[in-house]
């Protein structure tokens, strides 16, 4: 079972997530019972092999039988032209037609500041819209 939880079982962060508790209490009944199965050798009363995920966005959850569907993988590159009309600095599938270089200098002492800063912070939080941390 996968959702918008920390360890808690609550959603953390900025961000609401609708219909995502509708299973709390059965989360940890279920929880009890796969470490029951795996630490005590008990009988696991719940279905196996399947994954319970909540789609964010979506605010729904959804089911998969076997595990999640494979997707494949994709390429992405990162735009390094200097057009006026291109956007340089974004990712983009299309591969480029002259290899360039791009550099970033970053100093570990002396960081982008960020929302949660340093800390891991419990769910997602809402950063600055891009262009407007005049840090950055």
């Amino acid at each position: 079972m996968i959702g918008p939880w920390v360890h808690t079982l609550e959603s953390s962060g900025d961000l609401e997530y609708p219909n995502s508790n509708v299973l709390s209490m059965l989360m940890i009944k279920e929880a009890t019972a796969w470490f029951n199965h795996q630490l005590k050798g008990l009988p696991y009363p719940y279905r196996k092999g399947g994954v319970e995920a909540y789609i964010i966005g979506e605010e729904r959850w959804e089911n998969w039988n076997g595990g999640l569907p494979r997707t494949g993988s994709q390429r992405y590159y990162l735009n390094t032209s200097q057009d006026a009309n291109a956007s340089s600095g974004q990712l983009t599938r299309e591969a480029p037609t002259i290899q360039e270089t791009i550099t970033y200098t970053y100093d570990p002492l002396d960081p982008v500041p960020t929302r949660g800063e340093s800390a891991c912070s419990p769910g997602p939080l809402v950063q600055p819209i891009r262009g407007q941390n005049q840090e950055a």
